[in-house]
């Protein structure tokens, strides 16, 4: 039986998003297991300066907790000579609260390594715009429900459209000063009863168009939700057990992004930085098994996967028309560029 070619993220992409390496597809698909992941996903810090009504911070109190620079550094140097790739700076809380988010960026970026991070683009200043681009951070990802203020606002509490839109024209004019080519930008949105109508009109991407490249949605899910789910996935796997490592911002370690349960508030730990290596916690003889456990098919085997939001979006596209889709080949072209067999119009359907 194939295995399904479900994306993790489950976002809906309509741009240019093949600008992640090969490897990333390549090992995720194929199972390859290298030295280190390809990726870590660094939570800088986790608190955040909105509420947005979907998001856990408007659920739960989350604990204030901060990476400190000197882990960053050792933890960076050590996996980048191993063969880390990326790096993401996020995970429950708002990279650019971080007193050390530009200073991750920088040494990052010396050392070679691809960065991006979400945002909710409220905070960029010219300074920050300026500095994503003059150290050529390579994907700024704007987390914006709405092309209507009043939207927006309802959804995103705190935040202003219009902060969102100037920090995305003020990247565009310093990328155009300094003829650059990064950082990418892709704004996105979590789709709910609130946006729904613009988005499945097509009203949402025609305005955002206009002043970015790249554009998604995906489905709203309830992080509150650890409802056990065990249904079987036979010719399925989990790609981010082979591409990345999440890093709390209290040097735990988890082996991807549903590895939380929010209701209970524990995470799946496999390791901590203050610890192990990178390198260690990549072998550990759980993280391992979990690995085995997906290539046979058995992730239901799996107390953390059968909560996981993921696993229950790949069980949910299943079940729905719009999963032929996610199931298409995807390709190399002959300028080493990802490309996916999906034709958008037919998928906004």
């Amino acid at each position: 039986m194939d295995k399904l070619n479900v994306d993790p993220s489950m976002h809906y992409i309509k741009g240019d998003y093949s600008d992640k390496s090969d490897k990333w597809y390549v090992n995720g698909e194929n199972m390859i297991t290298e030295k280190v992941p390809i990726q870590l996903d660094l939570e800088l810090n986790t608190d955040c300066n909105l509420r947005c009504i979907m998001c856990l911070q408007s659920k739960q109190k989350v604990k204030l907790e901060r990476l400190r620079f000197d882990d960053v550094k050792r933890i960076l140097s050590e996996a980048f000579l191993k063969g880390l790739e990326s790096i993401k700076l996020n995970y429950r809380g708002e990279p650019t609260v971080s007193d050390i988010f530009l200073e991750t960026i920088v040494y990052a970026k010396k050392l070679g390594i691809y960065v991006h991070f979400n945002t909710n683009g409220n905070l960029i200043t010219p300074i920050i715009a300026q500095k994503l681009v003059q150290h050529k951070v390579d994907k700024v990802i704007f987390s914006v429900d709405s092309c209507d203020e009043a939207v927006y606002a309802n959804i995103r509490r705190g935040g202003s459209l219009m902060n969102v839109i100037k920090s995305i024209i003020m990247i565009n004019t310093f990328k155009a000063v300094s003829q650059a080519s990064k950082p990418l930008i892709r704004v996105q949105a979590v789709k709910q009863d609130f946006n729904r109508e613009e988005i499945e009109s097509g009203k949402y991407f025609k305005f955002w168009e206009r002043l970015v490249p790249e554009f998604a949605w995906e489905d709203e899910f309830d992080f509150m939700d650890n409802s056990y789910d065990a249904t079987e996935l036979p010719n399925w796997h989990c790609a981010q057990l082979w591409q990345r490592l999440v890093i709390l911002a209290d040097g735990r370690v988890m082996p991807c992004c549903g590895g939380y349960d929010y209701l209970s508030d524990e995470p799946w730990v496999v390791g901590n930085i203050h610890e192990s290596t990178i390198e260690e916690i990549w072998n550990m003889p759980k993280l391992v098994e979990a690995r085995q456990r997906h290539k046979e098919g058995l992730s239901h085997y799996i107390e953390t996967c059968c909560k996981c939001r993921v696993r229950k979006l790949v069980l949910k596209k299943m079940n729905s028309e719009p999963y032929k889709l996610w199931n298409k080949p995807v390709t190399i072209n002959k300028e080493g560029k990802i490309e996916y067999d999906i034709n958008w119009e037919e998928e906004k359907k």
